[in-house]
């Protein structure tokens, strides 16, 4: 059984400042706005692929869009949020929306901390060494002068591809378009590896400002 994210209270007293429905709503939001965010990089790094990350036992809507299903939870977030606030809250309710709260944030997380990992461990592409966690500021600096780069290099190799596609006799059309869908994938790789290293550029100038 998932753990609840809003257990009943207990009547045992204790001496600690007692932790209120509201600081968990206000974690269970910051938590989900991060996971949105890591979603829609994901679901643009694979917008161009079909495929299913959960199964409808967790999420009711859309799962092969990983957004829509943040989404769905940022919904259960808030009829939780409802519920918990009404004059007779239903406990039954706030149960079983509490477990499929937290059951909807665990299953984000595990695609989010999956993708990350095969970032770090396997790379981007040939091109584009490993983003290593413990690079100084300097070091990511230079990787993103990098991709800048090889960005632009991207951008240009996608709309040869484009304009060879659109040039191309019926009988190379899947070559061509095969080609152009490479392109697409490099750049988005490209694009998703500079982001991730302008986020840890932030973190360690926030960290330093400290």
């Amino acid at each position: 059984m998932v753990k609840p994210l809003f257990p009943a209270r207990s009547k045992r007293l204790t001496h600690r400042k007692p932790i209120t429905n509201d600081d968990r709503f206000g974690s269970a939001t910051k938590r989900l706005q991060r996971l949105m965010r890591h979603a829609e990089l994901i679901d643009k790094q694979y917008r161009h692929h079909t495929r299913r990350w959960f199964g409808n036992q967790l999420f009711k809507k859309n799962v092969f869009s990983l957004t829509s299903c943040a989404h769905e939870a940022e919904q259960t977030l808030s009829q939780l949020h409802q519920i918990c606030h009404a004059s007779s809250p239903c406990l039954v309710q706030v149960q079983h929306l509490s477990d499929s709260l937290c059951a909807q944030l665990e299953a984000l997380q595990r695609v989010v901390d999956e993708w990350e990992n095969t970032l770090q461990r396997d790379g981007l592409d040939s091109e584009h060494p490993t983003l290593a966690k413990d690079m100084s500021e300097s070091q990511l600096a230079e990787q993103l002068i990098q991709h800048q780069r090889w960005e632009q290099r991207l951008l240009t190799l996608v709309l040869n591809r484009q304009y060879q596609l659109e040039q191309t006799s019926a009988r190379y059309y899947p070559q061509a378009q095969q080609a152009l869908f490479l392109a697409k994938q490099r750049l988005n790789r490209c694009q998703q590896a500079k982001a991730i290293i302008e986020a840890q550029l932030i973190n360690l100038q926030n960290n330093g400002s400290q």
